[in-house]
């Protein structure tokens, strides 16, 4: 079950979060787990002013988030789960440091996925501390296998039309995406750089949604059509 904010009632801070979201990382890679690479979160200015934060947040990526395309999952494997459409840029080069340009990080990416991502949360109306410390709400990860080179189509207009059961619920481009997805990666190398850490190459960075959080309950089937960059689905029993 969810429970109640534990960031307010401790008086933590953004850097508490991120060193609780450090610790629960490392005792997952210590149990035999693998890091794969991050995602950015908060990267429309509707979520910012509603958490009260001028900036994007991250999390970590693990091997076993990896679900596949048209997975059946149980929905008792999840908390409060809702599914989000984004693109996954891989990285062909390492990236790092706070003065990045978007020459920079364009030529670090080496292809471009689309993706879904399925987001929970172990706290009910979660502050953004919360939600960094529970690793940016990351729980899973559906994305395409077939890798576009980002010169060839234009990072901007990647649209999705967001189905559930048939019936279209959302939709969206990736421009929402902090106007660029690549600023969002430019966010990111930033906020590692201040931390110590850098961007490696063979990582995925999932860049943030261009749909609302949609909630899911069992019997749902979820696809996204990301028209020639192809279609993913997910159905939860």
């Amino acid at each position: 079950m969810p429970m109640t904010s534990f960031a307010a009632a401790a008086g933590l801070d953004i850097n508490d979060g991120y060193e609780i979201q450090r610790h629960w990382v490392a005792q997952k890679i210590a149990s035999g787990t693998h890091k794969i690479g991050h995602k950015i979160g908060f990267t429309s200015r509707g979520i910012q002013r509603i958490m009260r934060v001028d900036h994007p947040i991250y999390g970590v990526l693990l091997d076993t988030m990896r679900v596949p395309n048209q997975a059946t999952l149980p929905i008792g494997k999840f908390i409060q789960p809702r599914v989000e459409a984004e693109i996954v840029l891989v990285l062909g080069k390492d990236l790092s440091g706070t003065e990045v340009t978007l020459t920079e990080a364009l030529n670090a990416v080496a292809g471009i996925v689309p993706a879904i991502e399925i987001i929970d949360g172990r706290v009910i109306a979660p502050n953004a501390i919360d939600i960094i410390a529970d690793n940016a709400g990351n729980a899973a990860l559906i994305m395409g296998n077939q890798p576009v080179a980002p010169d060839h189509t234009d990072l901007r207009w990647i649209s999705v039309l967001l189905h559930r059961n048939a019936a279209i619920e959302d939709s969206g481009v990736s421009g929402a995406v902090l106007g660029h997805p690549l600023l969002g990666l430019i966010e990111l190398t930033k906020m590692l750089a201040h931390r110590g850490e850098a961007l490696r190459a063979g990582e995925i960075i999932l860049a943030g949604a261009f749909t609302t959080p949609l909630p899911v309950v069992a019997g749902d089937e979820i696809m996204a059509d990301y028209g020639k960059l192809g279609c993913l689905s997910v159905r939860f029993i």
